[in-house]
């Protein structure tokens, strides 16, 4: 089931983005999407390869636990935390992008207000990533 977590994350990420250069003309925050979307690929490619790679052979995941069988794996707990560092990384970027353009629009500031605390009821989710990060 790991393997199906990586592109699930990531594509929801990249969809996101994709939301955001629809709506937001802006050449700079432009190129600042496109650069959280190689991350996030990058992220997802890594991440994808080093689930699937972390013991040397890859029987060693299932093989291992006996201690009869040559090879060795990183320790997956690291290997988790990095993902979730990274994965909060991003989510905290993908969050922050849209606030300049937001605050840029012609609407009160009651309005402006609002408009900010729909987009950051995302933050919410990254409080629940960040309590899972440091519960290690």
């Amino acid at each position: 089931m790991q393997a199906f977590y990586w592109p699930v994350s990531a594509l929801t990420k990249l969809a996101f983005l994709f939301f955001y250069l629809r709506i937001f003309p802006g050449a700079k925050l432009r190129g600042c999407i496109f650069v959280t979307m190689g991350l996030t690929m990058c992220y997802w490619i890594t991440f994808q390869f080093g689930n699937i790679f972390y013991c040397s052979p890859i029987s060693m995941v299932w093989e291992g636990w006996d201690g009869e069988h040559a090879g060795k794996c990183l320790d997956i707990n690291k290997f988790m935390i990095a993902a979730t560092g990274t994965n909060i990384f991003i989510d905290v970027v993908i969050i922050v992008l849209p606030i300049p353009q937001l605050l840029k629009l012609s609407l009160s500031w009651r309005k402006k207000v609002g408009l900010l605390a729909m987009f950051a009821v995302g933050i919410l989710s990254v409080s629940s990533w960040l309590r899972r990060l440091f519960s290690y």
